[in-house]
């Protein structure tokens, strides 16, 4: 045997000992552990005021160690497995167990596996498209029939509204109230257009076509939903007014007058969060109104900690916070209206679990013990969550009666002059601003010194301003900019193209190094950045970009290579305006005159000069304001501005009527072609 197989083999004799030894070591331990934890458990449900044989019997206590182990997963799995039952109510119990404050429960709660299952969470999308069908196959297709036994005939798995039901018992009347009250927050009207994301069995679909004469488009990623949406309006004589489809919400496109989402963002995922709002904002019609439906945590976590529900119900399920929603659903709609409807499910599980009781006595369900027991725990299971208020059901109406493009928006050279004064009009108007130059502290300053402006001018004023360094000639800055700019804010909805630089001189001084270096700056990135925003955000969600140039009717003499470099641009921008035209993108420039702004301090008595040129060469006989500038961009940008596109906007007092600044000395240097003579 050789040197490297005897090392192997001491390895392994070593490792196999220790394994033995822990073996043995946790059996000779399991007694002492055992005691403990039953000691730890009573004490906790005596704390919840659940005594043993008073309230629950206990056929195994071996129980209580896995129940340390693993919180609440355990305590289902072992009611299903029979190992304990209940004397009072099951759902008393648990209400009782949900309701132990936090310091207490948070040991049993907060089991291994839900620290393992919330690391997968995070770096795992577990609600992908190509996941999305699992939670419709695992649950929902447990077949029509099933769940026809103890639905209402709405077929409504989702909480109803109880108001004004006397008897604890009529699910009908309380589902018909909560099928009513959602066409009434929806403010439908007969012909609307109306997007049902997560249709079920279609029966909200199918109602509201018949009794409000809406037609409806209902998506679900459930064979057997579908199979029973299109049954069912076949039935109802709604045919021509409905539509159901497999459809995963992430592939939904069209406009729509209203759009509704019945007890469907549990399983789309923390993850997924944004784009299902970006889907419901996409398909919505400017001035409509959208209804979300959902159960929500009581906490913003980014991972499900109900374990026993996510194993054995809703595979990669996740109930989202209230806040969680909000800020998800934040600058894509407004809020109307938030409706805490916790109260009303916890009375809907208990008529749902009832009625399932009834059926199972009476033998029209034909399942196993094992699955019985796991839906009686899960209907009171949940019930007693709403009941102890540990969660909550809350509708949220939404609507889109802003204008889209008051959002988000990248000024460049938004530190100082023109550039400055367009981001302070956008954040007056509530638009979330992104200034960028290369001088990353004199633009913080701007930043800070513009919101404060803006907090001035108006307290109640929404919009922010923040300050990105950015070199444009840079792609890879550029790059940074819009991806950081997305990362924070999720769009970028305007581009302003302001940065550029330029110096004053004839085109026989310019060197080679000055022309490239005015080239890079206006003409070059200006391309970076239109292209970078254009696939990065705009190809799929329109937006609007205005270019800042000069005068270019008459050339600009003195300026050529800047003239070269803008006339290049205001080329691109007519271009682009029809090559991106589909995408629902406008590109149009500014060509400010004589104006009055920081700029001119980096000519040699620029004020002078200035005054003088603007007396000379403008109708107005003024200098323009940075203000006038600003203002005629945010014309292009606004929505009385989107039937104009591929134009170019004269801020210059009428100058680029009037002759150029440059003065040509005498001379006779161009010679007449013939006799020039009378």
């Amino acid at each position: 045997m050789s040197d490297k197989q005897k090392s192997a083999l001491i390895a392994a004799s070593v490792v196999t000992g220790v394994a033995a030894g822990s073996y043995l070591l946790r059996v000779a331990m399991k007694p002492v552990l055992q005691a403990r934890a039953a000691t730890f458990i009573k004490n906790m449900l005596a704390d919840a005021d659940i005594i043993l044989d008073r309230d629950i019997v206990v056929h195994d206590e071996n129980i209580f160690l896995d129940w340390v182990n693993r919180g609440m997963l355990a305590i289902g799995e072992s009611y299903m497995a029979k190992k304990w039952d209940t004397i009072i109510p099951l759902d008393v119990v648990l209400t009782r167990l949900l309701s132990l404050p936090a310091d207490k429960r948070r040991k049993l709660f907060k089991a291994w596996n839900a620290k393992i299952i919330g690391l997968g969470g995070k770096i795992f999308n577990y609600q992908s498209p190509s996941r999305a069908g699992i939670v419709g196959a695992h649950h929902y297709d447990l077949g029509n029939d099933f769940f026809k036994l103890w639905l209402d005939p709405y077929m409504q798995y989702s909480c109803a509204y109880w108001k004004g039901v006397e008897d604890k018992q009529d699910l009908e009347a309380a589902q018909l109230n909560k099928l009513h009250m959602i066409a009434k927050k929806l403010k439908l009207e007969p012909g609307m257009r109306v997007l049902e994301i997560g249709c079920g069995w279609g029966g909200l679909g199918c109602f509201l076509a018949k009794h409000y004469g809406v037609h409806v488009t209902g998506i679900t990623i459930s064979n057997e939903q579908l199979k029973g949406a299109r049954e069912w309006a076949k039935r109802e004589g709604v045919s021509d007014l409905t539509s159901f489809e497999y459809c995963d919400y992430r592939k939904m496109h069209g406009q729509f007058d209203r759009v509704v989402s019945i007890a469907m963002v549990e399983a789309v995922g923390f993850k997924n969060l944004d784009e299902y709002f970006d889907v419901i904002k996409r398909c919505l019609k400017e001035g409509g109104l959208s209804l979300v439906h959902s159960i929500a945590a009581n906490r913003s976590i980014e991972v499900p900690i109900q374990l026993w529900v996510l194993k054995y119900i809703f595979p990669n399920g996740f109930l989202p916070s209230v806040a969680q929603m909000l800020q998800s659903s934040e600058r894509k709609m407004v809020v109307e209206d938030v409706h805490n409807l916790g109260p009303d499910y916890d009375k809907t599980l208990m008529c749902w679990y009832e009625r399932f009781q009834d059926h199972l006595k009476k033998g029209n369900i034909d399942r196993s013990e094992v699955f019985c027991r796991m839906w009686d725990y899960y209907l009171q299971y949940c019930a007693a969550g709403f009941r102890a208020r540990t969660i909550q059901l809350v509708q949220i109406v939404f609507s889109k009666k802003r204008a889209d493009r008051y959002d988000a928006a990248i000024v460049t050279g938004g530190g100082t002059g023109i550039g400055k004064s367009i981001a302070y009009e956008l954040a007056f108007l509530g638009c979330t601003v992104v200034i960028a130059a290369r001088n990353l502290e004199r633009l913080q300053a701007a930043a800070a010194k513009i919101q404060e402006d803006v907090k001035a001018a108006d307290p109640k004023s929404l919009g922010s301003v923040h300050a990105i360094a950015c070199n444009i000639r840079s792609e890879e800055q550029v790059s940074n900019l819009v991806d950081e700019t997305l990362k924070q804010f999720k769009r970028v909805d305007f581009l302003v193209n302001n940065a550029g630089g330029q110096f004053r001189s004839l085109l026989s001084d310019v060197s080679l190094k000055g022309w490239q270096a005015v080239m890079n700056t206006n003409l070059n990135g200006t391309f970076l950045m239109t292209k970078k925003v254009y696939h990065a955000y705009m190809k799929e969600h329109g937006g609007s970009i205005v270019n800042i140039i000069i005068l270019l009717d008459k050339g600009h003499p003195g300026l050529a290579h800047s003239a070269a470099a803008r006339a290049g641009i205001e080329s691109l921008s007519k271009s682009l305006s029809v090559e991106w035209a589909s995408s629902g993108i406008n590109i149009n420039c500014v060509a400010p005159g004589v104006i009055l702004s920081s700029g001119i301090e980096n000519y040699p008595n620029g004020a002078d000069m200035f005054v003088k040129a603007a007396d000379k060469v403008t109708a107005a006989k003024r200098m323009g304001s940075v203000e006038e500038v600003s203002a005629s961009v945010l014309y292009y940008l606004s929505p009385a501005g989107g039937y104009v596109t591929g134009d170019t906007m004269h801020v210059d007092g009428g100058w680029h009527l009037l002759g150029p600044l440059l003065d040509v000395p005498s001379h006779e240097n161009n010679r007449p072609y013939g006799t020039c003579k009378l």
